[in-house]
């Protein structure tokens, strides 16, 4: 069973790789030395990383042998692909990123707002504009930009514009009781830290 478990992560593996190198091979427009280079590279990186997957180190040295495999994987791909090329990497690494938070903001407003729908009995049309509002926020939040009060507290606007009276001083008390929760744990905790 373990014999084919190995066969089988090493095919998927191979799978991703030349799925990685097609896909840098069509946006990079790379040479077929390039191509071949960047298997290479790509192979080297998921053994890499699945070894520090699996060691028993602590935490701290897996993140910083992440942190070092991230690094020499740079400068490889630096070394083998032309000025254009590297820049049109980060190009479509950040656009990934981009993609990557906007599905996750997609995914966390839709969870808070079904939460809400069920709460605060919202119609169909509150439920499109909280879910664009919340994207929006999470989105926001995700750039790291802004500074998270600005957001939270624009956001509370086209919230409370969005919601009737009544919603909104549910979901004002549901947000007090959550803070209070919140609270209450951090006490406990450390009342339990202290007293260990």
């Amino acid at each position: 069973m373990q014999a084919q478990k190995s066969v089988k992560d090493k095919a998927s593996i191979e799978e991703r790789v030349d799925q990685k190198v097609a896909e840098l091979a069509e946006k990079l427009g790379l040479s077929s030395e390039q191509a071949a280079e960047v298997k290479r590279i790509q192979f080297d990186k998921a053994a890499r990383k699945q070894a520090i997957q699996l060691s028993s180190e602590n935490k701290e040295i897996k993140k910083a042998a992440s942190k070092q495999l991230k690094s020499d994987i740079k400068a490889r791909m630096k070394s083998i692909l032309s000025a254009d090329q590297y820049i049109l990497l980060k190009e479509v690494k950040e656009a990934k990123e981009t993609a990557k938070d906007l599905e996750k903001a997609v995914k966390k407003s839709n969870e808070k707002v079904e939460k809400l729908t069920e709460v605060l009995d919202l119609d169909s049309n509150q439920v499109e504009q909280l879910t664009a509002i919340y994207t929006e926020r999470y989105v926001r939040l995700e750039s790291k930009e802004l500074d998270k009060g600005v957001v939270k507290a624009d956001n509370n606007e086209k919230i409370q514009a969005v919601l009737t009276a009544e919603q909104w001083a549910e979901l004002e008390e549901l947000k007090a009781l959550k803070k209070a929760e919140k609270k209450a744990k951090k006490k406990d905790k450390k009342k339990k830290k202290k007293n260990s």
